[in-house]
């Protein structure tokens, strides 16, 4: 999921810079300007010659059919639709998902995975994807310390999750698809540097265009949600790793809707769509009243599209700056945070900094998509987006 407000069925992006248990996470740090991955697109042609499936490993905050939890409200679908995407897709290789606060609670997000696992187990004939418990709150900041010595403690954040994504590795690289908080990902840095040099890229749904304001159906106020949730991981993952990443902005994702029409017409279809349709139909009601749009995003499926179709994507690379926003809105006179400055809505009190992503920005090179490739690449996602359970 790509926004939030304050209301608790949206998302945010956010990010604050930790100091000192970073020093511990080189990730054979290959400089700061790593050396650019290979082009996505080369790399499927590469892998469907060779008859191999690409190994990917999700980290989600997966809580379609939830409601309720630390946020209240209805819970975001378009995780669960991406995951299973994924599992249905016989040419990718889903190694394991570890499931992260966000959407909703861990725990509870962790038995909705393990359903759609199974529910996509039976589905493709496929062993059952592992589903692992991964963070229940965020990166401790400040970090943890040892009184006597002033070290870091860096396996505070060590969780199942973390250690079933190394374990993975040490099999062999992949692609980690990031459709939640990077919270996992940057504990993997930190406590595994070996393995996390052996990510082939992080796809992750995050950041935007320099200045670029977030509002839907115009509705301003809203923040990004993934990197709100876990700012620091973000710091841990741009400035202490050389990790490929790929960020599908919000400018891209927020521009496609699947409408409630399309979403009905699997309600017969049974199996997994007989639990993401209903799963999705209460929130469809909820955002059509209030932001007035008769569907839903999927977000998180952009990410899932990109390794099917990278063709489908305007992508660039581009340098990503974490930009930092001023706790008192009255002190941002220079009003560099997107919609922040004097009379702000509340709900972007808490984004502490932007991810912008663009011409003129001061940190390493990442690929931003920021568009589709054009109206029939999008009109080919949204239509891919559910017709993978007809």
């Amino acid at each position: 999921m790509h926004p939030s407000l304050a209301h608790p069925s949206h998302r945010l992006h956010r990010t604050v810079a930790i100091a000192s248990v970073l020093a511990l996470a080189t990730v054979g740090c290959r400089g700061s300007d790593a050396a650019p991955a290979r082009e996505v697109a080369s790399e499927r042609v590469e892998t469907a010659a060779s008859g191999r499936r690409e190994r990917l490993f999700f980290s989600s905050d997966v809580a379609a059919g939830l409601q309720g939890g630390w946020r209240g409200g209805i819970s975001d679908p378009d995780d669960g639709w991406a995951i299973a995407m994924a599992m249905a897709d016989s040419t990718l290789d889903v190694r394991g998902v570890a499931v992260t606060l966000g959407n909703n609670l861990m725990e509870p997000e962790r038995t909705v995975a393990d359903s759609i696992a199974g529910m996509m187990a039976r589905r493709t004939g496929r062993p059952r994807v592992h589903v692992s418990r991964g963070a229940a709150v965020k990166l401790p900041n400040p970090d943890v310390r040892w009184t006597t010595t002033g070290a870091a403690f860096p396996a505070a954040c060590r969780n199942e999750g973390v250690d079933s994504l190394a374990a993975e590795l040490r099999r062999g690289p992949l692609t980690v698809i990031a459709i939640g908080p990077l919270t996992d990902v940057a504990c993997l840095v930190l406590n595994h540097p070996a393995e996390a040099a052996r990510i082939r890229r992080v796809v992750a749904i995050m950041g935007r265009t320099p200045g670029q304001s977030f509002a839907i159906g115009g509705r301003a106020g809203l923040t990004d949600f993934n990197l709100v949730m876990d700012d620091s991981a973000m710091s841990v993952v741009l400035h202490h790793s050389a990790v490929p990443l790929v960020f599908m902005t919000f400018g891209l994702t927020s521009s496609a809707l699947v409408n409630g029409a399309s979403v009905d017409s699997l309600a017969a279809a049974g199996g997994p769509a007989g639990f993401l349709v209903p799963a999705t139909k209460p929130w469809i009601a909820w955002w059509s009243g209030y932001f007035h749009e008769p569907g839903f995003h999927p977000w998180d499926q952009n990410a899932v599209y990109y390794l099917q179709h990278p063709e489908a994507f305007s992508c660039a690379r581009v340098p990503a700056e974490i930009v930092p926003c001023p706790a008192d809105p009255d002190h941002d006179q220079a009003g560099r945070c997107a919609s922040h400055g004097p009379g702000q809505p509340a709900s972007l009190n808490k984004e502490a900094v932007q991810l912008w992503l663009g011409p003129g920005g001061m940190g390493r090179p990442v690929t931003a998509c920021t568009a589709y490739a054009g109206p029939a690449a999008k009109q080919a996602f949204t239509r891919a987006a559910i017709d993978f359970l007809r």
